[in-house]
């Protein structure tokens, strides 16, 4: 069988292994000179190509190094592999092709007609826009001038009154004031540099209590009740009010500013420098 003979892969493979004992090449040899793996080598043989990894490249790459290796025409071997992977068609099997399709398809020679795709042109765009701002403002100068030349409507004029018609209205007096005076009435009862003793004709007694330096010790006592015992201040000051007496031991009496009901008590007028006993009574 001659090289043009082979049909298939497995007779293109018995074709390389006869020529390759013809000339006593062992596939050792051949491994050797190509570096192709003896079971690929046998692929070959057998016409089992699809064992060769890689696809056509490597198929084909294989097939040349071998063919070479064996003394063979590598560009021969390569072409018959070609003409078994895609064959030929013979002159009977083209005239029947022919016949069968006599007559082209329509479709495989129309033309694609070119779709139409509207893209506005920017100058014309920009005339557009153009013409709208030109109209926009016509219609505004033209507005303007229709108001402008309407006959304003004058304004009704009011509704005539009678002015010798007159309202009366009675005077708005004024509230009484107040009283604001300080009604209450003190009376200095007693005086001995220890002891001050003050009545007051009032509602309630009212005492504001002032330290104005250092610090002073007081004691009260409201109705006989004791109110408060302790030390105030320089700034600190207290208001007591009783119904019937409030009796104030006062400790460093020139520091100190007592109001009574309004009015200011002096406990400085005899021995200024000693603790005083402040006694107010209500007048019944």
């Amino acid at each position: 069988m001659d090289l043009e003979d082979v049909k298939d892969f497995k007779e293109l493979g018995e074709y390389l292994k006869r020529m390759r004992l013809s000339k006593n090449i062992s596939l050792e040899q051949i491994q050797k000179d190509t570096k192709i793996r003896i079971k690929y080598l046998s692929a070959i043989e057998s016409g089992s190509f699809e064992l060769i990894p890689g696809g056509e490249v490597y198929i084909k790459g294989f097939l040349k190094n071998y063919a070479e290796a064996v003394g063979l025409d590598s560009k021969a071997i390569l072409e018959r592999y070609k003409e078994i992977v895609v064959p030929t068609p013979t002159e009977d099997e083209f005239s029947g092709q022919i016949l069968e399709d006599e007559s082209p398809r329509q479709h495989l020679f129309e033309e694609k007609k070119p779709e139409f795709i509207f893209r506005p042109r920017l100058k014309n765009f920009s005339f557009i826009l153009a013409a709208i701002l030109i109209l926009a403002v016509l219609i505004g100068v033209v507005s303007s001038f229709i108001i402008s030349t309407q006959t304003p409507v004058e304004p009704a004029s009011p509704t005539p009154t009678n002015s010798d018609t007159t309202v009366e209205t009675e005077p708005v007096q004024a509230p009484p004031e107040e009283n604001k005076e300080n009604t209450s009435v003190i009376h200095l009862v007693e005086d001995d540099g220890r002891k001050i003793v003050y009545t007051v004709e009032a509602d309630i007694i009212n005492v504001r209590f002032e330290v104005e330096r250092d610090r002073c010790w007081i004691r009260v006592k409201k109705d006989g009740i004791l109110e408060f015992e302790g030390h105030l201040g320089s700034g600190e000051s207290k208001v007591w009010e009783a119904k019937d007496s409030l009796t104030i031991r006062v400790g460093n009496p020139p520091v100190v500013r007592v109001n009574l009901n309004g009015k200011e008590v002096n406990l400085t007028a005899k021995n200024p420098t000693k603790a005083k006993d402040l006694v107010i009574m209500r007048k019944q």
